[in-house]
């Protein structure tokens, strides 16, 4: 099994750093042989060996670049990542495995890529299911969460979920706060999500009720930098964190 591996980075948020921690941790742990890609406006300063890509669904990628503004600016990060379930995305077919820039990858990731796609992450780490508002928009307390994704975009289920988003756009990106809201409104029955005890917060831990925040966890596979409030991993100067960032920059 072969994997393509993908990250998004776009205007000056992230620097090259972040992609590159990404591609590097991946080559570490990933239990098979895989290609890595960057979907980016500018990739001075990726590794070499980070194809660079452009997002080839140009009507949706104008289109958030042009619209998202103010409250809605999270969705062209959003409205982009769903751009993975794209058959044929940026010329790429089979399985895709995303990764947000802020996650750690901290053991091996077989139990990640042994999930059936299409496969994201469960908010064990959450209470449970209730809707509440964010800036005119449905928020759903989050049963997924979408930092890292596995999809292969060959198949029907995949392709499906793509022609519906497509059609409802509009609507999704005026009445749903998120891509992990959309895909658990529209499409929780279609998603598979990783074991328990593969993907843990960074600041919610890994099982409500977790009062173990930023703990380190070498049991699970990836941590995920998921609240606004909390740094991203290369900011943080000490302490575990640090010392994982170091190994590989």
């Amino acid at each position: 099994m072969k994997i393509n591996l993908m990250t998004i980075k776009w205007g000056t948020k992230f620097q090259p750093d972040y992609p590159n921690l990404i591609h590097r941790m991946a080559k570490r742990w990933m239990p098979c042989e895989f290609d890595s890609y960057c979907m980016t406006d500018n990739g001075d300063g990726l590794d070499s060996d980070i194809r660079i890509v452009e997002c080839t669904e140009k009507w949706l990628w104008d289109d958030v670049i042009d619209n998202c503004q103010g409250q809605q600016q999270w969705w062209f990060w959003d409205a982009v990542k769903m751009s993975l379930f794209a058959p044929k995305l940026c010329g790429i077919e089979g399985r895709i495995l995303f990764s947000d820039l802020d996650n750690l990858f901290l053991d091996d990731m077989s139990r990640v890529i042994n999930t059936e796609p299409p496969a994201i992450i469960p908010t064990n780490w959450m209470p449970g299911y209730h809707v509440g508002m964010h800036g005119g928009n449905y928020f759903l307390t989050m049963l997924f969460n979408a930092s890292l994704i596995y999809v292969d975009n060959t198949s029907p289920v995949t392709n499906h979920i793509w022609e519906h988003f497509k059609k409802h756009y509009e609507k999704a990106r005026g009445s749903l706060y998120s891509s992990d809201a959309y895909l658990w409104r529209c499409h929780r029955d279609k998603m598979n999500t990783y074991p328990q005890g593969t993907v843990y917060s960074h600041s919610r831990g890994a099982k409500y009720p977790d009062k173990q925040k930023y703990k380190y966890r070498p049991d699970h596979a990836v941590c995920v930098f998921m609240e606004d409030f909390e740094p991203d991993p290369l900011d943080i100067r000490e302490g575990w964190e640090a010392d994982i960032c170091k190994q590989y920059l």
